[in-house]
């Protein structure tokens, strides 16, 4: 069943996502290896990864323990090589990378 949760604004909707996403990595995790997180790209979740990032860095979970995997990726994209298609402007990896794994202290455990 779904929870409907009204918020103030899109910061307090952020903060208040980044606290479910939060508890449901601390009673998962457990004694597993890892944490297995789906992320979407856009303007909707950025202020969850924002504050993700920020619990993150307080260390209240580990960052270690945590595969991701990013669901939107560009075919096409110019560049010689892989790396350089990551660090197109227009990569979904290069906005993942500005708007959560650039602003983590510790990184992920892997990112896929």
């Amino acid at each position: 069943m779904f929870k409907v949760i009204i918020t103030q604004d899109f910061d307090h909707m952020s903060e208040v996502a980044s606290r479910l996403v939060v508890d449901d990595i601390k009673e998962k995790q457990g004694g597993k290896e890892s944490y297995v997180l789906g992320l979407a790209t856009g303007n909707s979740p950025t202020g969850l990864y924002k504050h993700l990032a920020k619990k993150a860095n307080k260390g209240d979970f580990d960052s270690t323990r945590i595969t991701s995997f990013n669901l939107d990726e560009y075919a096409g994209l110019p560049g010689k090589n892989a790396q350089q298609r990551v660090m197109h402007a227009e990569s979904y990896s290069y906005f993942m990378i500005q708007e959560l794994f650039g602003l983590l202290h510790t990184k992920f455990r892997e990112v896929n």
